[in-house]
């Protein structure tokens, strides 16, 4: 049982650490404050993946280059996605998938 001043999960913060990949851990600073899941130290947590996705990507110094890989990667896919979808997506005159569309009409 923590004690009055101990962090809920601080018993398990190496654990915790251990699951997170080493570039990420600096988005979870302060840690006391991170919003964290009971489930963090475990080995399949959600969360700990997306802090390692998510958690690099808003640390790195390249996170906007490799936004715009991954969009050049969807876009360059797009023929892939199933008519039933790209159907949807053509009923939507302003959102993302209308930008999509004029970015790959212009590669």
């Amino acid at each position: 049982m923590p004690s009055k001043n101990q962090h809920p999960l601080e018993s398990n913060w190496e654990r915790i650490r251990a699951n997170i990949f080493p570039a990420a851990i600096p988005s979870t600073e302060p840690w006391r404050d991170f919003p964290w899941h009971s489930g963090a130290d475990q080995i399949h947590s959600s969360q700990a993946l997306a802090i390692d996705v998510f958690g690099t990507l808003q640390v790195s110094g390249t996170k906007n280059a490799a936004l715009c890989a991954l969009t050049a990667k969807v876009i360059h896919y797009w023929k892939h996605i199933p008519e039933v979808f790209s159907f949807a997506a053509n009923q939507d005159a302003d959102g993302p998938f209308a930008i999509a569309r004029e970015i790959q009409s212009k590669t």
